[in-house]
């Protein structure tokens, strides 16, 4: 999984979230702390599966596997639909 070219990630406070910038588009968009974190995760890690952001999630926050896997499913489908992620 891989950030399309563009793609600007600033971090506000590692607790309330960030501003992703997408060049391509113009367009802004506020993004929480797990969405920061999955961000940033996929910048370092571009050969990563979901499977591979859901544990690292795990680990990074106390929160249960199922928990974890339904908000990175969500998110990724909301990145894919706002074009932010490349195949």
């Amino acid at each position: 999984m891989k950030l399309k070219e563009g793609i600007v990630v600033s971090i506000i406070d590692e607790s309330d979230g960030g501003v992703l910038f997408d060049m391509n588009s113009g367009s802004y968009y506020r993004i929480n702390d797990t969405m920061c974190f999955i961000i940033e995760y996929i910048k370092e890690n571009i050969e990563s599966t979901t499977n591979d952001i859901v544990k690292a999630l795990c680990n990074e926050y106390d929160v249960d596997i199922q928990t974890a896997r339904n908000d990175v499913s969500d998110i990724i489908t909301e990145f894919k639909n706002l074009n932010l992620l490349n195949e």
